[in-house]
């Protein structure tokens, strides 16, 4: 069960900066519940100390991107002390701050500010993997034991800072956050040899996403004139052209409609040996985006057949799967059949498999029949 992790983790440097991510990122499970326990303790509303630790939460949801896009154009080693850095001296403010019983207008500045600095330990981790693992397998049991220690972050970091919180001192929590960071970075910034090379600024870095060249900005279609797009074998393709007639089954149960061949493509399918043709519905067939149809393509080389026909009322339909129920020889004994079914002819129903000239079918059969029942007769 655990010889996948062990086999990464004997990757060399693995262990030093996975354990380095692990203390680096255990403050994330930390910082907001002991923002909360130190205001509560000082008398504050659980409203006002939840908004100081909404504030904190949303900032590093949107600077920890940009903090981790630096990161990738100057590397780990440049960029993460000053990040930290940053991030310290933020959180030491709050620090002062929340003990002092400060405003919040000065509060939430440094709430913000304390986020927008606070380092994603895990992209960094992650981005390491990906460098000492280049195209290997194990690269997702890597990134497994990644989310396991991520889980294990939310299950050690809340009782953590509660313990701290309420039995050593109220911003005992937060200064272990501190600390925690400040470690983490230590232990991970001196690891050279792990450390994904920088990318560079990109020539697109700053623009919209939107504002790309290629990139669509509507996707729409003309439902005016649909069109039925099939692959037809090769050997029957000679007995096609653009603007013959065909006839098309848009729906279980539905009479089978004139289609015009609108296009038919220069290359075969080497892998299927089909040749891509589209055809045009009328106007008014009723049909949408997306709906199966069937399409009768002639055989050129079997001008004389003709299919074999049954009743429609002779079809069960299971599902989607029409079937009929075959009488036995010595007519003791029912079998139900599944069909391929072709086109209607008034009430008839080609059958193109399941069936062969001379079976005994039941005509009419009602919801009650059933495999294996005795039969009287057809």
């Amino acid at each position: 069960m655990f010889a996948p992790y062990r086999h990464v983790l004997r990757t060399p440097g693995a262990p030093a900066f996975t354990g380095a991510g692990f203390v680096g990122r255990l403050p994330i499970s930390m910082i907001s519940l002991g923002i909360v326990l130190l205001e509560t303790s000082k008398g504050v509303s659980y409203g006002v100390a939840g908004t100081i630790a909404a504030s904190f939460a949303v900032a590093a949801a949107i600077g920890g991107p940009v903090v981790s896009g630096f990161v990738d154009r100057h590397g780990q080693h440049r960029i993460l002390p000053l990040a930290v850095a940053a991030y310290t001296v933020f959180m030491v403010g709050l620090l002062v701050s929340l003990d002092m019983a400060s405003s919040l207008w000065l509060v939430i500045p440094l709430a913000v500010g304390a986020g927008m600095m606070m380092p994603n330990f895990g992209s960094l981790v992650r981005a390491r993997w990906a460098y000492v693992l280049p195209g290997s397998d194990g690269i997702h049991v890597a990134y497994a034991w990644e989310s396991i220690l991520d889980e294990v972050v939310f299950v050690i970091g809340p009782p953590l800072a509660t313990v701290l919180a309420l039995h050593v001192h109220p911003t005992a929590a937060l200064i272990v956050c501190v600390l925690l960071v400040l470690v983490g970075t230590a232990w991970l910034v001196p690891q050279r040899r792990t450390e994904p090379a920088p990318h560079g600024r990109s020539k697109r870095i700053g623009r919209l996403t939107i504002l790309q060249p290629g990139m669509p900005l509507v996707v729409f279609a003309d439902t005016s004139r649909m069109e039925i797009q099939i692959e037809v074998p090769t050997r029957l393709v000679s007995a096609l052209s653009e603007g013959a007639q065909l006839k098309a089954r848009l729906d279980r149960g539905k009479e089978p409609v004139s289609v015009t061949v609108s296009r038919i493509f220069p290359m075969a399918n080497m892998g299927g040996h089909t040749t891509t043709v589209k055809v045009a519905l009328p106007d008014g067939s009723g049909a949408r985006a997306g709906m199966y149809a069937e399409v009768l393509v002639p055989d050129p080389s079997n001008d004389q057949f003709s299919p074999l026909t049954i009743p429609a009322t002779a079809i069960s339909w299971r599902g989607s799967l029409p079937t009929v129920f075959l009488v036995s020889p010595d007519r003791t004994e029912l079998r139900m059949r599944a069909l391929r079914l072709g086109a209607v002819i008034g009430d008839q129903v080609a059958v193109l498999s399941g069936l062969e000239e001379g079976d005994a079918i039941l005509r009419a059969p009602d919801g009650s029949v059933r495999s294996g029942q005795y039969s009287s007769g057809p």
